[in-house]
């Protein structure tokens, strides 16, 4: 699990992935004769109305990628509503104008091209794609669904059916269970321990009003940051940023986000992390803690953590006093994924 960290800089995010798009556009495959990491270099772009973007223009393919960021996500969420980005981004592709959700998507495959919305932790990404000989008319339907969204019944519904869905399958999944409950140990009330899809009761009362009133305050210049690979150069993406993006508000209107003070490594009571593994299954794929007297320090997060694999932190975590639901009190040792017991009295 990677710990959010506040105030992250969505720059480094938006570059990795515009590298990786740009390897794509440039032809640098397995069965292409250009090495594979010679690639075009990265252009700083400054329209004339201020919108900076980034740039690699390749002209070998006739597509261009987009990878739209706004700085807000899911803790500028109202206090009460959390799940509002989730649908904000949800909503993105979902109708514009005068073109229903149907209408839209419809108009996008007959030109080969696709956008759609996502939201994370701190921003609300939107990835569009191309041809650069279908470019106007793509980008003018962009412009249509940043200037003028819809907010139809049916694919609010939809959003609604999807994020409970997914909260449900979440609330099933012990790796799940136990990712939840640390985060809400290490940031405490906060945003960061919430889900983005947010919680059952909020998501059951996020409407299209207050879909619209976060978008009119996070979806902004100032907040904005634009990344570009593909066919198109440097004049003409500069003309186009201002076009799509002009009519944007200048300034967003963000909240203050508290400052995260994570709990010190030790602080984690042995009772709390009875209460992350409440289930024998509870350790496959979960979060490995290791007891250190009336303390349980932080061990280990990411890789290897579930059986058949055979990396250290599996090999040597220990997880000790941990206590079943029928109450005997047992050591449970993972040794290169297998799980051995021990009655411990």
């Amino acid at each position: 699990m990677a710990l959010v960290s506040n105030r992250v800089d969505r720059w480094l995010s938006v570059r990795a992935s515009l590298i990786v798009v740009a390897l794509v556009v440039s032809g640098a495959t397995p069965f292409s004769s250009k090495p594979a990491l010679a690639i075009e270099p990265v252009q700083r772009i400054v329209s004339p109305g201020g919108i900076e973007a980034l740039l690699i223009e390749s002209h070998e393919v006739g597509l261009i990628s987009m990878r739209i960021s706004f700085r807000g996500g899911a803790v500028q969420d109202p206090a009460d509503k959390p799940g509002v980005a989730y649908f904000t981004g949800y909503m993105f592709n979902e109708g514009a104008g005068d073109l229903s959700p149907l209408d839209l998507t419809r108009r996008l495959t007959r030109l080969g091209s696709s956008f759609a919305g996502d939201a994370s932790t701190e921003s609300i990404q939107i990835s569009v794609s191309a041809p650069s000989a279908q470019r106007d008319e793509a980008f003018r339907l962009l412009k249509l669904a940043i200037a003028s969204p819809r907010f139809d019944p049916e694919p609010m519904e939809r959003a609604r059916r999807s994020a409970l869905a997914s909260l449900a399958q979440e609330g099933l999944n012990p790796g799940s269970v136990a990712t939840r409950r640390l985060t809400e140990l290490l940031y405490g009330p906060t945003r960061y321990a919430i889900p983005v899809k947010g919680t059952p009761d909020a998501v059951a009362r996020i409407s299209a009003d207050d879909v619209r009133a976060y978008r009119q305050r996070v979806f902004a210049r100032d907040t904005l940051r634009v990344a570009v690979a593909g066919d198109i150069d440097a004049p003409t993406l500069a003309r186009l940023l201002d076009d799509l993006f002009a009519v944007l508000p200048a300034k967003a209107d963000l909240q203050a986000v508290p400052a995260i003070r994570p709990a010190a490594a030790g602080a984690i009571q042995r009772d709390q992390c009875f209460q992350l593994f409440p289930t024998e299954r509870g350790f496959d794929g979960a979060l490995m803690l290791m007891l250190d007297g009336d303390r349980v320090p932080l061990q280990s997060f990411g890789h290897g953590h579930s059986p058949g694999q055979s990396s250290r932190s599996v090999s040597h975590t220990r997880v000790s006093h941990f206590k079943p639901p029928r109450g005997n009190l047992e050591t449970r040792t993972l040794v290169s994924g297998r799980r051995e017991t021990s009655q411990a009295g």
